[in-house]
């Protein structure tokens, strides 16, 4: 099924005068082409490898000032970045839950959208089935 709808939507895009599907969607879109948005990516990628890396080399020399031997692997970073982030900064997101409850958030979320978009979003309990 994936194959066909592949296939599909090459077809559909020659039709309509692109090259390619990708190039289809760019064209609906803000970039010009795929390849200016390939150059973006490159030149993004330029820009923030180098801080990656610091960031790496900053997070492995922490990781090993408290005991851990070895490479970080990708599993490490998110436990060690917290560990980071804890004792720089001691930060305690539990602290913040009471600023950021579901319903505050829903109402902040909801009258931006009221600003931005002159919409007013309403609940409404029968129009979806409920699963508790």
């Amino acid at each position: 099924v994936l194959a066909e709808m592949l296939k599909l939507r090459e077809n559909s895009s020659r039709l309509l005068g692109y090259d390619t599907f990708a190039d289809q969607s760019i064209a609906e879109k803000m970039a010009s082409g795929v390849e200016a948005v390939d150059n973006l990516t490159a030149v993004l990628f330029a820009k923030a490898r180098p801080a990656a890396e610091r960031d790496q080399a900053e997070l492995q020399e922490f990781a090993a000032t408290r005991g851990y031997s070895g490479n970080l692997t990708l599993w490490d970073v998110p436990y060690w970045s917290e560990r980071l982030k804890d004792e720089r900064y001691a930060f305690d997101q539990g602290a913040l839950r009471p600023y950021f409850s579901l319903p505050k958030v829903l109402a902040g979320l909801f009258g931006v959208a009221s600003r931005l978009f002159g919409i007013t979003i309403k609940r409404d309990d029968a129009a979806a089935e409920r699963w508790h």
